[in-house]
This record gives C-alpha cells, sequence and structure tokens, in this order.
C-alpha cells in the first residue's frame, strides 16, 4: 500500500492521499461523534486523490462504521480518486460486511499475496541480515529461509540471533543457527498427525503457490513437479498411503510414477538442505 502511495505522489505531487488503518478509521468516526466535529471527518476523507485502509476486515459487524465508510468509499470515487483496501481474507469471506460494501469490494481488482516462497525467503533474510550488520553465507540464509515461513518470521528470528550472538560472543555458524532453530526435533516425533489427504493437498499448493487443479494436473514443468512429487512423498511417507492410493488422489497416476517421485525425494532430501527444508516446513503444519 505504501507503495502505491508513493507512485502516486512521484506522478503527481499535489495528489491528496491517505493512509490509516481501520481501527484509527473507526476512532475517528468516534471522535467526530463525540466532539461534534463529523463534517471535519468528512472532509478529511472524503476528498482525497486515493485512501488506504489497512485490516479494513475490522469493521464488519460496526453498523455506524460501515455507514460512513460507505459514504466515504462513494464519495472517493465518484471524484474519481482510488480507494486500496488490505484485509486477511477476500471479501466473500468477511463475515458480518454489509452487503453494498461487499459487492463494491468485489467491484474492484482483487490481488490475493501469497506467502513468500523459499528463494524469495533466502532474499528477504540476506537483505534484513544485512540490515542488522550480519554477513551470512548462503548455507545459513538458506537454513533459516527454509524455517520461516514468512518474513517476519525471518526478521524475528534474526532479531534473536544478533541477540545471541552479542550476549553470547559467539561467531556465526551453522551449528548455531540450528540449535535456536530447535531443528533437533524430527517432524511428527511424539505428535498426533491430523491432517488427511485433501489438508496435504492444500497445504503444499499453499505452499508453492499453485492452483490444485495445476499442481494434480500433467504439466511437467520443474515449477509444478517438484511440488507435485513432494505432495506425494508426503501422502506416502506421513499418511502411509499405498502406491496406489497415492497415484489415484494425484490425478490417477500409476503406481509406478509414485515410487519414482517417492524415491527422487527421499534422494534430493540427503543431497539438498533447501529441499529438506521445504519438507520440513510442510510436515510441521500437518502434526499437533
Amino acid at each position: 500500500m505504501h507503495a502505491i502511495g508513493r507512485v502516486i505522489l512521484n506522478n503527481d505531487t499535489n495528489s491528496k492521499i491517505l493512509y490509516c488503518t481501520s481501527e484509527e478509521f473507526t476512532n475517528d468516526i468516534v471522535e467526530g461523534i463525540r466532539n461534534k466535529t463529523t463534517q471535519a471527518f468528512r472532509n478529511k476523507y472524503r476528498r482525497l486523490s486515493a485512501l488506504f485502509v489497512d485490516d479494513i476486515q475490522f469493521i464488519a459487524g460496526k453498523d455506524s462504521v460501515q455507514e460512513e465508510f460507505f459514504h466515504t468509499f462513494n464519495a472517493v470515487t465518484g471524484a474519481g480518486g482510488q480507494v486500496v483496501l488490505t484485509s486477511d481474507k477476500p471479501p466473500d469471506e468477511i463475515i458480518k460486511l454489509e452487503a453494498r460494501l461487499r459487492s463494491r469490494f468485489e467491484a474492484g481488482l482483487i490481488v490475493d499475496i501469497a506467502p513468500p516462497d523459499f528463494e524469495l525467503r533466502c532474499a528477504i533474510t540476506q537483505i534484513k541480515a544485512k540490515e542488522l550488520g550480519l554477513e551470512l553465507e548462503m548455507e545459513p540464509i538458506q537454513l533459516i529461509a527454509g524455517n520461516c515461513d514468512s518474513a517476519r518470521k525471518v526478521q524475528g528470528f534474526l532479531m534473536k540471533l544478533v541477540s545471541e550472538i552479542r550476549v553470547k560472543n559467539v561467531p556465526v555458524s551453522k551449528e548455531f543457527i540450528e540449535s535456536l532453530l530447535n531443528r533437533g526435533v524430527e517432524p511428527g516425533n511424539g505428535q498426533i498427525i491430523k491432517a488427511n489427504p485433501d489438508d496435504v493437498i492444500a497445504s503444499v499448493a499453499k505452499y508453492f503457490s499453485i492452483g490444485k487443479r495445476e499442481l494434480l494436473g500433467i504439466s511437467r514443468a520443474r515449477p509444478v513437479s517438484l511440488p507435485r512429487q513432494i505432495l506425494m512423498y508426503i501422502l506416502r511417507t506421513q499418511l502411509q498411503l499405498s502406491l496406489e492410493e497415492v497415484g489415484r488422489l494425484i490425478g490417477g497416476r500409476d503406481h509406478t510414477t509414485v515410487m519414482h517421485a517417492v524415491d527422487k525425494i527421499s534422494r534430493l532430501l540427503n543431497e539438498k538442505e533447501s529441499i529438506k527444508q521445504e519438507v520440513d516446513l510442510i510436515v510441521n503444519k500437518l502434526y499437533s
């Protein structure tokens, strides 16, 4: 959202834009009502070139706030302005959101920002480490990226790493990072799996940002085929499904195809740390 605002200002420095959270929007309404300054509130929000509201889902169920936002939305867009919203779910899944707001939200461009993949997490780790004064080799960068599935977790772990290094006055090493990541516990060790095949398929699809239809389809492109083979491996080794059952779930494939996939991933787990980290992250989420 800030990037969009920056582009707008770069294109026209006279543009009047405003960023706020839904909580700040709500608080401004309350203050306006309490102090009888609702007109000032409307002047602030309704005369913008662009309005950015973060976590819009929190206005759901708040009738007066939704009413005011409805008119604000219409005023800004009606004057040719832009409204950009973020939420943790698409409009049709926001409970207690008024139908008239939902229809307006759905009329715009909806973009799903998926979690960063392994390569992007590596890049984020490298950038954040440099910002903190850490010079990391590629192996520890991949180790961290493989165990932190979001940018915030990466940043949090790096903060922890820097603190530990300074307090204990120790050098950065793979072994030290592993100890902080608690990698000694194998996935599912002493835990009960609660996932079914559909859960596993959904988890792999979400992790690699691939549609389920594509994941189970016929494409042999590596960005799809490797995640598909990892899916077969997890279904076979974690859910203990037969080769024939795994093949049936993955688009009706032959059991020899599943056997080849399981053998390949088993080999890659020993050869490539990045693959092991990918599989560990997916499997750990399937256990409680």
